[in-house]
This record gives C-alpha cells, sequence and structure tokens, in this order.
C-alpha cells in the first residue's frame, strides 16, 4: 500500500485539493509543484479523480521524487517492490 493511500487521500479530504479535479492539480504539476506531481501520482495510481495508470503514476511520482518529495519517493519503491507499472525491481529506487 502506498503512503499516497495511507495518507494523502484522508488529508486531501476537506483541503483545497479533495475538491479539485485532475485538470485542476495537473496545472499545479505542471509548474513544477512536487505536492501537485504527488498529487497527480496518487489520482492514476488509486484510480481516484483519474483512470487507473500505473505508468502514469510513476512517471508523476518520478518528476515529484526528483524533487525531493520523500513521500513521492517511498511510493516508486513500493510500486517497484510491487511490480506496479513495471517490472519487480528491488534495486531502482525513487
Amino acid at each position: 500500500m502506498s503512503l499516497f493511500k495511507l495518507f494523502a487521500i484522508p488529508l486531501l479530504i476537506g483541503s483545497t485539493l479533495s475538491a479539485q479535479t485532475l485538470a485542476d492539480v495537473r496545472k499545479l504539476a505542471d509548474k513544477g509543484n512536487p505536492d501537485g506531481q504527488f498529487a497527480v501520482g496518487g489520482m492514476y495510481e488509486t484510480g481516484q479523480g483519474a483512470p487507473q495508470n500505473y505508468e502514469e503514476a510513476m512517471r508523476w511520482y518520478r518528476k515529484a521524487a526528483d524533487q525531493g518529495h520523500s513521500a513521492a519517493m517511498v511510493n516508486l519503491d513500493l510500486m517497484y517492490g510491487q511490480g506496479e507499472g513495471v517490472p519487480v525491481d528491488l534495486v531502482e529506487k525513487g
């Protein structure tokens, strides 16, 4: 289970992001906001607010992780470990 599932969804409820659509959050993400990138990745990973697409989730988590977003790094590690969107790879890190 990813950190997005454990922490971000409950935290987003009642926040400004919870009422926003994928297009709204993508605007933040496209501007390079790592929290927005993490949120977009989580939407794709869980299928909540976007069609479930592990490859897209990985792409957005990687963008956030490359900026030091620790939860995105953990989610990448978990997805590599579980083979979600990629072959299982216990060496690749987020």
